[in-house]
């Protein structure tokens, strides 16, 4: 089994190699010069010297373009599971005042679930306010992030709907 997995990474490796020689070559050829092999590589020279001087820094510079679009969409996942939070904290403290509602004294169901509510807007808060703050440090460049104005449109709903629910528990049941 090992044999057979060296020996398909040399396939591929060579494989890869001659592509890549194939290409320079027609580029070199194309360019309407002889190609010279240099010592220890396959390649034409003068693709050897490109590859070790403006390739890499092209391929770098797209490498940390990449690394920032899925820092963008990371921090839209990390928004997303800190909102689900926060509903769940609203609704544990909805449950709880559901649950036990009825208990004496009655404000006493009612200020658990008020705190459990309460946690839920903070979180609301905090989410907006972390991931608004990633966005402004991070620059998108192939992947179209979700604006800053609607982070906080969602995060101040959610907070609203919230206090108005709260609100209504206490005033209403």
């Amino acid at each position: 089994m090992v044999s057979k997995r060296i020996s398909t990474q040399m396939v591929a490796g060579t494989q890869q190699r001659l592509a890549r020689f194939f290409s320079a070559l027609r580029a070199v050829l194309l360019k309407g010069t002889q190609p010279m092999l240099c010592e220890n590589h396959y390649l034409p020279c003068e693709w050897v010297v490109m590859e070790h001087s403006t390739d890499r820094t092209e391929l770098a510079g797209e490498r940390t373009d990449l690394a920032e679009d899925r820092t963008v969409l990371a921090n839209e996942r990390t928004f997303a599971g800190w909102m689900r939070t926060g509903l769940a904290a609203v609704g544990i403290g909805l449950g709880f005042n559901a649950l036990f509602g009825k208990m004496e004294p009655t404000w006493l169901p009612k200020a658990i679930a008020s705190c459990f509510i309460v946690s839920g807007m903070v979180i609301f808060y905090l989410a907006e306010r972390n991931s608004c703050s990633v966005l402004e440090r991070l620059d998108a460049h192939s992947v179209q992030p979700l604006r800053r104005m609607n982070l906080r449109l969602v995060a101040s709903l959610m907070g609203i709907g919230s206090a108005v629910l709260m609100g209504g528990m206490w005033f209403l049941l």
